[in-house]
C-alpha cells in the first residue's frame, strides 16, 4: 500500500473514531469524570433530585439541572423510581483578602451552603478578571430509594468558566444525564 493511500485511510480511521465517541464540551466548566454502576439502576427509570434547600434560587437550579437531565434523555416527570444525591463544593478563584467558606461546605444551588462570590476588586486594584479559576468538585449517587444501597456514583472536578450558576447547573446535568447506570473512565469534558 502506498503512503498517499495509508494517509487516506489513517484519516478516515480517526474521522470514524471521531464520530463514534464524541466528547461532549461545557462550555461553563472543563475538567473530568468518571462513573460507575455498583448494582442495577430501577427500570423504568424516573429520576427524583434531592434538594436541600428549597429557596428559590435554589429550586430554579434545580430545574436549570433537571433540564439537562431531561435533554440528556433521562426521564425526571412522574412518580420516581430513583433518587440522585448531589454533594458539590467550590474551591480557589477567591482573594487573599475575601472569606473562605470553612471546608467541605456545599456548592449553594443543591447543598444549601455558602455561596462563594468574587469581589470586584481586591485592595491591591486588581480586577476579579485576575483571579484563578474556581475549582467545582461533585459527587452524585443514585439510589432506588432515599434509604436503599447506591446503584451508580459519579465523580466530577473542573475548572469553572465564567459565573453563570444556571448554565452550569443545565450543562452538568446533561453531563451526568449522558451517562446515568454506565461506566465512565476518567474521561475529558
Amino acid at each position: 500500500m502506498d503512503m498517499q493511500k495509508r494517509l487516506a485511510l489513517a484519516g478516515l480511521l480517526a474521522v470514524g473514531m471521531a464520530a463514534a465517541s464524541p466528547a461532549w464540551a461545557m462550555d461553563s466548566c472543563t475538567g473530568t469524570w468518571s462513573a460507575t454502576p455498583l448494582r442495577p439502576a430501577p427500570d423504568p427509570l424516573v429520576v427524583h433530585l434531592a434538594v436541600a434547600d428549597d429557596s428559590p434560587r435554589n429550586l430554579d437550579l434545580a430545574a436549570r439541572f433537571n433540564e439537562g437531565l431531561r435533554r440528556s434523555g433521562v426521564a425526571v416527570d412522574g412518580a420516581p423510581t430513583a433518587q440522585l444525591q448531589l454533594r458539590v463544593t467550590m474551591s480557589g478563584g477567591l482573594s487573599d483578602d475575601a472569606p473562605v467558606a470553612p471546608a467541605g461546605d456545599p456548592f449553594g444551588w443543591m447543598g444549601g451552603g455558602v455561596q462563594l462570590q468574587y469581589p470586584d476588586q481586591t485592595r491591591i486594584d486588581r480586577s476579579r478578571q485576575d483571579a484563578p479559576p474556581v475549582t467545582v468538585r461533585l459527587r452524585a449517587e443514585l439510589r432506588p430509594s432515599a434509604t436503599a444501597p447506591v446503584a451508580w456514583v459519579a465523580t466530577l472536578q473542573c475548572a469553572r468558566q465564567g459565573d453563570d450558576d444556571r448554565q452550569l447547573a443545565y450543562d452538568i446535568g446533561r453531563l451526568i444525564g449522558g451517562a446515568i447506570g454506565q461506566r465512565v473512565d476518567q474521561a475529558r469534558f
